[in-house]
């Protein structure tokens, strides 16, 4: 692996970050893991992780339109149990000048994958895709593109999800992160 300062697909925002507090917010979650599955189970390349979504697709507008092509977001009822997240990620949001768009927590079981696929449709091609590390204790790896970033818990990370990428959990226990995306002021729709 590169130095992360010399990567192109990847970059790294913020390290030591103390997880605890974001992590008694998702244990005092367990039951919700399975409260909405179709993203594993719709989209075959996640079919290893379980999701609880903080801020999803507003489809009330379109409901049939592809969901990657849906640009307004709504903020769950789940986020209601996450403050600390929600707090950092408004926080993260505004030191970048952005909106906070999509967010979820996402958890990939241990030795497993988030299978390669690029982010396709109207909604990515103006946002950032960014990862919040709470726990992986084997480090995350991500790759994207011809690169490969190794994240490690209390750090977040840009990366290029518009290239080819995936995802590994190379230890034995769940790797949890929460996934979210930006919109820069600047492109807003």
């Amino acid at each position: 692996m590169r130095d992360p300062l010399a990567l192109k697909n990847f970059r790294r925002f913020k390290v030591a970050i103390d997880t605890r507090p974001f992590l008694a917010e998702v244990a005092a979650m367990e039951t919700l893991w399975l409260a909405s599955t179709g993203r594993q189970s719709e989209i075959s390349v996640q079919r290893e992780t379980n999701s609880i979504f903080l801020r999803a697709a507003d489809r009330r507008a379109c409901p049939q339109q592809n969901i990657n092509d849906v640009q307004e977001c709504i903020t769950t009822p789940y986020a209601a149990h996450c403050p600390d997240i929600m707090r950092f990620l408004g926080s993260f949001s505004r030191e970048l000048r952005a909106s906070l768009q999509r967010a979820l927590i996402v958890r990939l079981q241990p030795n497993g994958r988030v299978h390669p696929h690029i982010d396709k449709g109207l909604y990515y091609k103006l946002r950032d895709r960014y990862h919040f590390v709470l726990m992986s204790p084997a480090g995350s790896r991500l790759s994207s593109g011809d690169e490969t970033a190794i994240m490690q818990q209390g750090e977040v990370w840009w990366f290029h999800n518009k290239l080819m990428h995936e995802a590994r959990n190379d230890s034995w226990d769940w790797r949890i992160h929460v996934i979210f995306d930006l919109l820069p002021y600047s492109s807003r729709v």
